[in-house]
């Protein structure tokens, strides 16, 4: 070990004040964080809900107290559906397009004379069909088997219960042996393509996100390198102004930043089976891509003019983009998060990132239910940018 250069290390280090600060205050910043971040995650009533829709063909005093009491669940926000929002004879074009337009987990249901055949004790009488999205990971994988439980115990209960006529009421033993049928119905399905894959397109667009963020930052560092160089002392005597300078390098970052992205999901395509050439989901992952690539590069260049030295660029960026990226998605998926959380994630263009690329590839929207995505985004990369070249222009001339 050389003993000079560790000294010569230490006084530059020293030199640099602010960066010396952010060493210790930066990682408590973010253990404080991710800390609040993990313990709301991790307690079980701060979970998101699952969103249900309901559609009560029967409108009886049985399937009335069966949605009154997923009413009264807090894991359950129930919407009401009339009777018209769906026939009773549609395919699962109309029933996919009924939860995507909803934004649903699942829509419960309830065939007409439920009641009456129930209490007449048959088995073989209509089931509550629950048309779902077997590719929502926090309905099928973690909700679906209560609510299906959840159904069949509150019509038990509703039959059975004081108020009905005992003249009507069953046997609770046959009651019992001919418990109430629940059916569960993929409304996708094999018609809607066997690739579709939720979970490989979720992980790419936080990935790429994620992967972007850092890529910009680096790419706002060359400017920090250009001033330490005197190259941006040359271009700006040379006649170009700090404007034209700071945007012709923000959006040679985009550009270069919009094929990093697309180079994800292109590998994601052919090894991973995601469906990303259809006609549904190419023009949103396109404009999805591009704004999230102007913000991303915006905010590289704001990072980049605040920031004096490559040391300071280094621990702010870091920080800021992993704690932008634990809040808006790119670690935990939101849907996972409390309320509170999503909430304060809306706060990071992480999260409209991701709600963008997930109404393209999950509820395969056009790109008119993309604008309040896109304008948050192309709205955040023409502030930051305003501010960067605000801030350049006082640093060029102070």
């Amino acid at each position: 070990m050389n003993s000079a250069l560790m000294l010569s290390h230490w006084l530059c280090l020293r030199r640099d004040r602010l960066a010396l600060a952010l060493i210790f205050v930066l990682p408590l910043i973010f253990f404080s964080i991710m800390t609040v971040v993990l313990k709301q995650m991790a307690e079980p009533t701060t979970i998101a809900t699952i969103d249900i829709g309901v559609i009560d063909y029967d409108d009886s005093a049985t399937t009335r107290y069966i949605i009154h009491q997923l009413q009264a669940q807090k894991d359950f926000r129930i919407e009401t559906l009339p009777s018209t929002s769906l026939a009773k004879d549609s395919g699962r074009d109309q029933r996919a397009h009924l939860l995507r337009e909803h934004r649903l987990n699942v829509v419960a249901v309830f065939p007409a004379e439920f009641e009456k055949t129930q209490l007449a004790g048959g088995s073989a009488g209509p089931a509550i069909q629950l048309l779902e999205d077997r590719a929502n990971p926090i309905y099928a994988g973690i909700l679906a088997k209560m609510l299906e439980l959840a159904l069949r115990g509150y019509a038990q209960l509703a039959l059975l219960a004081p108020g009905q006529p005992q003249a009507a009421a069953p046997d609770t033993e046959l009651f019992e042996a001919s418990s109430v049928r629940v059916e569960r119905v993929d409304v996708f399905g094999a018609s809607f393509g066997q690739r579709r894959n939720i979970a490989v397109a979720y992980g790419a667009a936080g990935n790429a996100v994620l992967f972007l963020l850092f890529a910009m930052a680096g790419a706002g560092a060359t400017l920090i390198d250009e001033q330490e160089g005197g190259i941006t002392e040359r271009i700006l005597v040379s006649g170009v102004s700090v404007r034209e300078w700071l945007v012709t390098k923000w959006l040679f970052s985009t550009a270069v930043g919009f094929v990093q992205v697309a180079t994800m999901f292109v590998w994601g395509w052919l090894v991973y089976d995601l469906e990303l050439f259809s006609r549904l989901h190419v023009w949103g992952f396109m404009a999805m891509t591009v704004a999230t690539a102007l913000a991303a590069a915006a905010l590289g260049m704001l990072l980049a003019v605040l920031c004096r030295t490559r040391m300071q660029l280094a621990s702010v960026s870091t920080v800021l983009i992993l704690i932008m990226s634990a809040l808006g998605g790119s670690m935990f998926p939101r849907f996972l998060m409390s309320p509170a959380l999503k909430t304060v994630g809306l706060f990071t263009f992480n999260a409209w990132a991701l709600d963008g690329y997930q109404k393209v590839f999950w509820y395969e929207a056009d790109l008119l239910a993309l604008v309040p995505q896109l304008s948050v985004l192309l709205a955040l990369a023409l502030m930051f940018m305003a501010a960067a070249i605000a801030i350049g222009r006082l640093r060029a001339t102070g």
